[in-house]
């Protein structure tokens, strides 16, 4: 298995579409081309799951590259990832997966393999990717694929809390946790540290195109560099699979994507998938609890690892982790000191996906799909994304398929009001949504279904999930609402909260989608074509809403006193007197949006962080109301002082920082080095744009830690049986720097300029970027090559000439 030949077929943008005569060739084919792309973004991210980063770059060292596990240090990363990514959870959850699965991986680990020892041949492949003369690059195997799949699964709990898992010990020697994003910060996003993560989905149905015709868009907002990154594929097994997007990288199936019967999307969910448990200790032993009147141990985890020290050689650390029956041990003093593990009291975390399995099971049956009936089948009895929102279409089918449905604590509400504690009530003022329950009482545990797939975990049944036929919609955060004129609702606050207040990028959504229901019916293709238009627009909602209101009001002020920045807390002693003359010019002339060429987003952006600074409830005049979500709160309190202060911090912060108040965005928004900038458009969810390209720190650098972007878009609809799908990959497909020029797919993404995705085997065939590389069939047991399937013999699967310089 897995020893036929291989084809590596590129189009435009350098997208590979893999076709193999079985899962493990497709596996290999996959790998290759990941790895002829990014070796090194790999080959670390083989490292770090491992647990093996200390041994290499040092203890105290962090990744250069930001990612869902955020940036702790490397003993951290190590300790943690060694003991939940364990030989025991390996095995585990082998156990639990389809053959064809393990059997793709088997193949992912071969194709890299294969590529690291050919281009280790090439000096010319060893200069574009300089981890080939390392040690730390290394052959890989099935396990550190399952290592990748295991990592994505808690991504939304116990990856959010890597050093207070790590630095929890019993007093008196806990430490605090260093380095880490504040409770606060990581708790206004359910992934990660970086509030704009996460994406953009909408589908309209039958209703609105009227036929049995549906159209779907995705978007991520994700990660433009490291381990996490988006990578874009096709992959073929003649009557078996068929189907292309993305996937991150190492995990060898499409998780966004489409075939030819269904495309679907994700958006990250407001869900919590993880709760906390205070745990009454025993006086005098800070390592034992009473649980139901008896005492338990928390069980101490020693794990060794080598790390590099400072003059070049090598120590052996020893660290311990602490569990208790409902999870390991947590330590949030770094966020206050009644969260610390003290002598009375300690906190617990249990995150619901340490036992999902089926994360890859799943997208491995969507990948395989023949209906949307299937897909929605699929989704509700696997029951295992692991922190999404999903959205999805199919083919001759004018229904929408919306769902939160995954593991989440079945936690209901009148559970947590009995069980929550004093400190739960005051660990509410960081994330209300997250269960922290009295884990002295078996009583006030999360509760069980039969019906539910995990321990613990809420059914199906009780989650959030809706047919539609004219459109539905998410962008972040909660299930509610899913469309301008209805909402699923009445779901424990577990679930991520109901009812309150929206951000402007879902209301700016939800207003598009509405425009495009009132021109109702709409041919899909007509709208499929609008939907390209109107995601790329890049408007700012709050300029929309707001930018006369606020130069009616400032400008004939003439000028503001400011001694402090309302945001940085700056102080200028004496006050700096500001002029708002020439900004009301820069204001006054731009269009409110923040395309490449657009004066006046710059200072806008500057200003409307400031006056995000302001509470809600102080900012506007008219409040938030739950029966008019997509239109308040509203009426700009222009009044208030702090509103002009804001217009004159943002000048000054811009005068300071080297940006002129007139600079179009795209002189300081670009990809690509400063000899070869690709100007970018776009900006932050705060300003209310749906279009993002945002540093959550103000800077406007894509290579900055903290940068979160347009990522992967798809506009799919269903023709004649076949997907016609126009995709774009912002960041371009991998980490080599193109000898100097930018990337082509950055370039295209810039132009706005979709791809018409080359599904078919015509299509691909006549690509005017065809490029092959073929991977030979290889010696089987007995010395034999094994035959290749008739599709390669017969020219029919796709055997253009290999085109010179393409051949590795």
């Amino acid at each position: 298995m897995g020893d036929g030949p291989v084809q590596i077929r590129r189009t435009a943008d350098g997208i590979p579409h893999i076709l193999a005569d079985d899962w493990q060739g497709l596996g290999r084919g996959f790998a290759y081309a990941q790895a002829q792309d990014a070796a090194c973004t790999l080959a670390e991210a083989f490292l770090t799951f491992e647990g093996s980063r200390a041994r290499h770059f040092g203890e105290d060292a962090q990744p250069a590259e930001p990612s869902s596990f955020g940036r702790p240090k490397n003993v951290e990363l190590d300790i943690f990832f060694r003991h939940f990514l364990s030989a025991e959870k390996i095995a585990r959850f082998r156990k639990a997966q389809p053959a064809e699965l393990l059997d793709v991986a088997d193949g992912f680990a071969q194709g890299y393999n294969e590529y690291i020892a050919a281009a280790r041949k090439d000096a010319r492949l060893v200069a574009r990717h300089p981890c080939l003369g390392q040690a730390w690059t290394r052959n890989i195997t099935q396990d550190d694929i399952i290592r990748r799949m295991l990592a994505v699964g808690i991504a939304a709990g116990y990856a959010k809390f890597i050093p207070e898992i790590t630095g929890a010990t019993p007093p008196p020697s806990a430490v605090a946790a260093t380095g880490a994003a504040s409770l606060a910060q990581r708790a206004s996003s359910p992934l990660g540290e970086n509030a704009s993560l996460g994406s953009n989905m909408m589908a309209f149905g039958g209703a609105t195109t009227g036929s049995a015709s549906a159209v779907l868009m995705g978007n991520p907002h994700w990660y433009w560099s490291g381990p996490d990154r988006f990578y874009q594929v096709h992959l073929t097994i003649p009557g078996k699979l068929n189907v292309a997007g993305v996937a991150f990288f190492g995990i060898p199936v499409v998780m966004i994507g489409f075939n030819d019967a269904v495309a679907w999307s994700h958006t990250v969910s407001a869900a919590r998938r993880f709760g906390l448990f205070e745990l009454e200790l025993v006086p005098g032993h800070p390592d034992r609890y009473r649980y139901d009147g008896v005492e338990r141990a928390i069980e101490p985890v020693t794990i060794e690892l080598a790390a590099r020290s400072p003059d070049g050689g090598s120590k052996m650390i020893r660290r311990t982790l602490y569990r208790s029956h409902l999870g390991p041990m947590i330590d949030l003093r770094a966020q206050s000191e009644e969260l610390a593990w003290s002598t009375s009291r300690a906190i617990a975390i249990r995150d619901i996906n340490e036992d999902n399995d089926r994360v890859f099971a799943t997208y491995l049956a969507w990948n395989q799909a023949r209906s949307l009936t299937e897909f929605a089948e699929i989704h509700r009895s696997e029951s295992s994304i692991p922190w999404a929102h999903t959205l999805a279409v199919g083919r001759a089918d004018g229904r929408v398929w919306y769902a939160d449905i995954g593991p989440v604590p079945h936690v209901p509400d009148e559970l947590r009001q009995r069980c929550t504690s004093a400190l739960g009530k005051a660990f509410a003022q960081f994330d209300p949504t997250v269960p922290f329950l009295d884990g002295s009482k078996a009583s006030c545990g999360w509760l069980s279904d039969a019906r539910a797939r995990l321990p613990g975990m809420m059914p199906w049944e009780m989650q959030p999930f809706e047919w539609r036929t004219d459109y539905a919609a998410n962008m972040n955060g909660s299930y509610w609402p899913t469309s301008a004129t209805d909402s699923v609702q009445g779901f424990p606050l577990t679930m991520g909260g109901e009812r309150e207040s929206l951000s402007m990028r879902t209301r700016l959504g939800h207003r598009i989608a509405r425009e495009l229901t009132e021109l109702r019916p709409l041919d899909a293709g007509a709208l499929a074509q609008r939907l390209r238009d109107k995601v790329l627009d890049s408007r700012a909602y709050s300029a929309a809403l707001y930018k006369q209101a606020a130069l009616t009001h400032l400008c004939p002020l003439g000028a503001v006193d400011v001694s402090v920045d309302t945001l940085t807390s700056k102080t200028y002693s004496p006050p700096r007197t500001v002029d708002f003359g020439a900004a009301c010019k820069v204001l006054s002339a731009w269009k409110g949006s923040g395309n490449i060429d657009d004066g006046g987003a710059l200072l806008w952006d500057a200003f409307w962080n400031r006056v995000s600074d302001i509470p809600e409830q102080e900012r506007y005049a008219t409040p938030f109301s739950a029966d008019d979500p997509l239109n308040t709160p509203n009426t700009l309190n222009v009044a208030d002082p702090r509103i002009a202060l804001a217009l004159g911090s943002a000048i000054l912060a811009l005068q300071e920082s080297g940006i002129g108040i007139a600079d179009t965005l795209g002189k300081h928004l670009y990809a690509g080095s400063d000899t070869a900038p690709v100007p970018l458009f776009g900006g932050c969810e705060t300003s209310g744009y749906f279009t993002i390209a945002c540093d959550d720190d103000g800077a406007y650098n894509v290579n900055s830690k903290q940068f979160v972007g347009n990522a992967y878009l798809q506009v799919v609809r269903f023709e004649n049986d076949k997907p016609q799908a126009y995709t774009l990959l912002a960041h371009g497909q991998g980490d080599l720097d193109h000898a100097g020029k930018p990337d082509p797919a950055v370039v295209r993404y810039a132009r706005k300029d979709w791809l018409y995705f080359p599904f078919s085997e015509g299509q691909i065939l006549r690509d005017a970027k065809l490029a092959v590389t073929r991977l030979p069939a290889l010696p089987t047991r007995h010395g034999a090559v094994k035959s290749s399937r008739k599709a390669i013999e017969d020219g029919s699967a796709g055997t253009a000439p290999t085109r010179a310089g393409h051949t590795q």
